[in-house]
Protein backbone atom coordinates (compact mmCIF):
# COMPACT_ATOMS: atom_id res chain seq x y z
CA UNK A 1 0.00 0.00 0.00
CA UNK A 2 2.85 2.68 0.54
CA UNK A 3 3.89 2.28 -2.99
CA UNK A 4 0.31 3.14 -4.07
CA UNK A 5 0.82 6.20 -2.12
CA UNK A 6 4.13 7.10 -3.58
CA UNK A 7 2.71 6.92 -7.31
CA UNK A 8 -0.53 9.17 -5.64
CA UNK A 9 1.77 11.34 -4.19
CA UNK A 10 4.11 11.86 -7.08
CA UNK A 11 1.05 11.92 -9.47
CA UNK A 12 -0.31 14.90 -7.36
CA UNK A 13 3.54 16.84 -7.50
CA UNK A 14 4.08 16.47 -10.83
CA UNK A 15 0.38 18.06 -11.63
CA UNK A 16 1.46 20.73 -9.69
CA UNK A 17 4.66 21.31 -11.70
CA UNK A 18 4.25 24.29 -14.20
CA UNK A 19 7.41 24.91 -16.07
CA UNK A 20 11.32 25.17 -16.16
CA UNK A 21 13.01 28.45 -17.21
CA UNK A 22 16.78 28.11 -18.04
CA UNK A 23 17.84 31.66 -17.71
CA UNK A 24 21.49 32.44 -19.16
CA UNK A 25 22.75 36.04 -18.21
CA UNK A 26 26.06 38.30 -18.76
CA UNK A 27 27.27 40.64 -15.80
CA UNK A 28 24.82 43.41 -15.15
CA UNK A 29 21.46 42.35 -16.54
CA UNK A 30 18.95 43.06 -14.68
CA UNK A 31 15.35 41.82 -14.78
CA UNK A 32 13.14 44.50 -13.73
CA UNK A 33 10.81 44.39 -10.76
CA UNK A 34 7.40 42.35 -11.04
CA UNK A 35 5.50 39.60 -9.27
CA UNK A 36 4.63 35.80 -10.10
CA UNK A 37 1.58 34.65 -9.56
CA UNK A 38 2.86 31.01 -8.74
CA UNK A 39 5.52 29.79 -6.08
CA UNK A 40 8.95 29.47 -7.39
CA UNK A 41 12.48 28.50 -6.72
CA UNK A 42 15.49 30.22 -8.40
CA UNK A 43 18.33 28.12 -8.30
CA UNK A 44 21.71 29.49 -8.74
CA UNK A 45 24.12 27.89 -11.23
CA UNK A 46 27.11 29.63 -12.15
CA UNK A 47 27.85 32.83 -11.20
CA UNK A 48 26.18 35.44 -8.66
CA UNK A 49 23.08 37.25 -8.84
CA UNK A 50 21.34 40.32 -6.19
CA UNK A 51 18.00 39.75 -6.00
CA UNK A 52 15.57 42.16 -3.90
CA UNK A 53 12.30 40.84 -2.46
CA UNK A 54 9.16 43.11 -0.91
CA UNK A 55 6.04 41.85 0.43
CA UNK A 56 3.08 42.31 -1.70
CA UNK A 57 2.19 45.15 0.58
CA UNK A 58 4.59 47.59 -0.78
CA UNK A 59 2.70 46.83 -4.38
CA UNK A 60 1.28 50.39 -4.91
CA UNK A 61 5.15 51.58 -3.30
CA UNK A 62 6.94 50.12 -6.02
CA UNK A 63 4.40 51.99 -8.64
CA UNK A 64 3.29 48.67 -9.90
CA UNK A 65 1.42 48.61 -13.39
CA UNK A 66 -0.05 44.71 -13.71
CA UNK A 67 2.50 42.78 -12.46
CA UNK A 68 5.24 44.66 -13.55
CA UNK A 69 7.05 48.19 -11.45
CA UNK A 70 6.88 51.35 -13.44
CA UNK A 71 10.76 52.01 -11.82
CA UNK A 72 13.02 50.66 -13.80
CA UNK A 73 16.23 51.96 -11.85
CA UNK A 74 16.31 50.66 -8.54
CA UNK A 75 19.16 52.11 -7.57
CA UNK A 76 18.61 55.38 -9.11
CA UNK A 77 14.93 55.97 -8.87
CA UNK A 78 13.13 59.23 -9.82
CA UNK A 79 12.33 60.70 -6.76
CA UNK A 80 9.90 63.29 -8.27
CA UNK A 81 7.85 60.73 -10.72
CA UNK A 82 8.27 57.56 -7.35
CA UNK A 83 8.37 59.90 -4.60
CA UNK A 84 6.67 56.77 -2.85
CA UNK A 85 9.43 54.11 -3.78
CA UNK A 86 11.62 55.42 -0.81
CA UNK A 87 9.36 53.96 1.63
CA UNK A 88 9.56 50.53 0.09
CA UNK A 89 13.22 50.24 -0.18
CA UNK A 90 13.32 49.69 3.67
CA UNK A 91 11.40 47.01 3.48
CA UNK A 92 13.33 45.22 1.13
CA UNK A 93 14.92 41.40 1.52
CA UNK A 94 18.50 41.33 0.31
CA UNK A 95 20.05 38.49 -0.66
CA UNK A 96 23.38 37.52 -2.50
CA UNK A 97 22.81 34.16 -4.81
CA UNK A 98 26.04 31.98 -5.48
CA UNK A 99 26.94 28.47 -7.29
CA UNK A 100 24.92 26.02 -5.22
CA UNK A 101 22.35 28.48 -3.73
CA UNK A 102 18.65 28.33 -3.89
CA UNK A 103 15.98 31.45 -3.56
CA UNK A 104 12.23 30.43 -2.44
CA UNK A 105 9.88 33.42 -3.97
CA UNK A 106 6.43 33.20 -2.81
CA UNK A 107 3.80 34.01 -5.38
CA UNK A 108 3.04 37.55 -5.83
CA UNK A 109 6.29 38.78 -3.93
CA UNK A 110 7.56 41.44 -5.70
CA UNK A 111 11.52 40.76 -6.72
CA UNK A 112 13.78 42.17 -8.77
CA UNK A 113 17.05 40.25 -9.98
CA UNK A 114 20.46 41.45 -10.92
CA UNK A 115 23.52 39.19 -12.53
CA UNK A 116 26.48 40.67 -10.91
CA UNK A 117 28.66 37.83 -13.14
CA UNK A 118 27.71 36.31 -15.86
CA UNK A 119 25.22 33.73 -14.73
CA UNK A 120 23.51 30.58 -15.49
CA UNK A 121 19.99 29.89 -13.20
CA UNK A 122 16.97 28.40 -13.77
CA UNK A 123 13.41 28.76 -12.05
CA UNK A 124 11.36 26.42 -11.16
CA UNK A 125 7.33 27.49 -10.79
CA UNK A 126 4.53 25.24 -9.72
CA UNK A 127 0.94 25.75 -9.00
CA UNK A 128 -1.56 26.04 -6.07
CA UNK A 129 -4.67 25.92 -7.57
CA UNK A 130 -6.59 24.11 -10.37
CA UNK A 131 -5.58 24.53 -14.22
CA UNK A 132 -8.56 26.31 -15.26
CA UNK A 133 -7.37 29.12 -12.68
CA UNK A 134 -4.08 30.22 -14.89
CA UNK A 135 -4.15 32.32 -17.94
CA UNK A 136 -3.19 29.76 -20.74
CA UNK A 137 0.18 30.21 -22.86
CA UNK A 138 1.62 31.90 -19.40
CA UNK A 139 5.11 30.31 -19.55
CA UNK A 140 7.04 32.62 -16.66
CA UNK A 141 3.66 32.37 -14.43
CA UNK A 142 3.03 35.93 -14.39
CA UNK A 143 -0.36 36.94 -15.53
CA UNK A 144 -3.18 37.81 -13.12
CA UNK A 145 -5.41 34.92 -12.50
CA UNK A 146 -8.09 35.55 -15.44
CA UNK A 147 -11.04 35.73 -13.26
CA UNK A 148 -8.99 38.74 -11.07
CA UNK A 149 -8.93 40.37 -14.58
CA UNK A 150 -12.67 39.68 -15.12
CA UNK A 151 -13.52 41.05 -11.95
CA UNK A 152 -11.74 44.34 -12.27
CA UNK A 153 -13.23 44.96 -15.42
CA UNK A 154 -16.39 44.29 -13.89
CA UNK A 155 -15.67 46.56 -11.34
CA UNK A 156 -14.42 49.15 -13.45
CA UNK A 157 -17.81 48.70 -15.54
CA UNK A 158 -19.85 48.81 -12.08
CA UNK A 159 -18.11 52.40 -11.04
CA UNK A 160 -18.78 53.71 -14.69
CA UNK A 161 -22.40 53.30 -14.93
CA UNK A 162 -22.68 54.63 -10.73
CA UNK A 163 -20.46 57.25 -11.91
CA UNK A 164 -23.61 58.23 -14.87
CA UNK A 165 -26.06 58.25 -12.62
CA UNK A 166 -27.68 61.48 -11.93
Amino acid sequence: SNHYCDEENDHHEKKKYFSSVLRLSSSGVRMWTHYDIMDNVLFQLKGSKNAVLWHPNQYKNLYMKGSSSQVVDIDNPNQKQFPKFSKAFPNAMLCNLEPGDALYIPALWLHNVQTESASISVNVFWKDLQDNFYAPGDPYGNHDLPIAHALLRDISSFCAELHSLP
